[in-house]
């Protein structure tokens, strides 16, 4: 982990990088940008009496993925443009309607994005057009698109990458995962998961709790379908602790790398060794 030894790692590259909020189209015909979000019902406190909104200015939580040797793009969450709901375009129509909701979104032109040149996103038309819709878990397997739409039960949807189309098609279940999922809050997906081995993929999930916030771990299922779960980790020790958000996995030679943000305000990656993250896996030993 000494500075030369990083360079042969391989991660050096050009920067900065470029923000592309602007290169988003969220309406072909209209033209228009990722703008203009449409804003959340309110929420009140009672206690204070205050009436809490909502205004968010752009796309949540992108994430790379690649589904072919030249297919890639973009996928990440959103609360919908008022070019999608609106004829005219229009924030206060879609305001507080009950399709103001954070869905998941394809922007599957990634390399006219990293060009600069105009992508279109496209919503995911699976799951719940008025309930919360984010942190699934994309991966691409025989040049398909597929995402974990939940971890537990372990439920695979298929994606059309022009238009967003999906099917469910495979759901498992898993009794390691249900034993967790009693001790937490919630399981989310979190990072695009990536081909770990002949027979696993490796993903990552967090977990939620309110008096300690998120806490995440490394998972594997089938590098086939039905694409069932096979081992979870111990929890992977992100600075931060529960204000640590995962959002990306990469594995790079013998090294694994996750992309994490600390309480929304700093960017860090953690790197372990493959050696140490099969060590995670082992429930027996000793290490934490």
């Amino acid at each position: 982990f000494d500075e030369q030894g990083i360079q042969l790692w391989g991660l050096v590259g050009a920067g900065p990088l470029s923000i592309i909020d602007s290169s988003l189209i969220s309406h072909v015909g209209k033209g228009s940008a990722w703008n203009d979000l449409c804003e959340p019902k309110p929420s009140f406190n009672r206690e204070s009496s205050w009436l809490l909104r909502k205004q968010v200015s752009g796309p949540e939580d992108p994430k790379l993925v690649q589904w072919s040797d030249d297919s890639w793009g973009v996928t990440f969450s959103s609360y919908p443009p008022a070019s999608l709901l609106s004829n005219e375009s229009s924030r206060d129509e879609c305001k507080w309607t009950d399709k103001a909701v954070m869905q998941m979104f394809l922007a599957e032109e990634g390399n006219a994005l990293a060009s600069g040149d105009k992508a279109h996103g496209t919503r995911l038309q699976c799951g719940n057009p008025t309930a919360m819709e984010k942190n699934w878990i994309a991966f691409s397997h025989d040049g398909s698109l597929y995402y974990v739409y939940s971890v537990e039960p372990h439920v695979i949807v298929q994606v059309r990458t022009k238009d967003g189309k999906c099917v469910e098609q495979y759901t498992t279940s898993s009794g390691d995962m249900k034993e967790l999922a009693k001790l937490v809050d919630a399981i989310r997906g979190s990072a695009t998961a990536i081909r770990y081995s002949e027979s696993e993929y490796l993903a990552l999930l967090h977990t939620t709790e309110a008096s300690t916030g998120y806490s995440t771990h490394a998972y594997t299922f089938e590098a086939k379908p039905p694409f069932a779960v096979r081992r979870i980790s111990k929890k992977i020790p992100l600075q931060g602790g529960g204000r640590a958000f995962p959002s990306s996995l990469s594995l790079i030679h013998d090294k694994v790398l996750i992309g994490y943000g600390d309480g929304d305000k700093v960017a860090r990656a953690f790197v372990m060794t493959r050696a140490s993250l099969e060590e995670k896996f082992d429930w027996c030993s000793e290490s934490v």
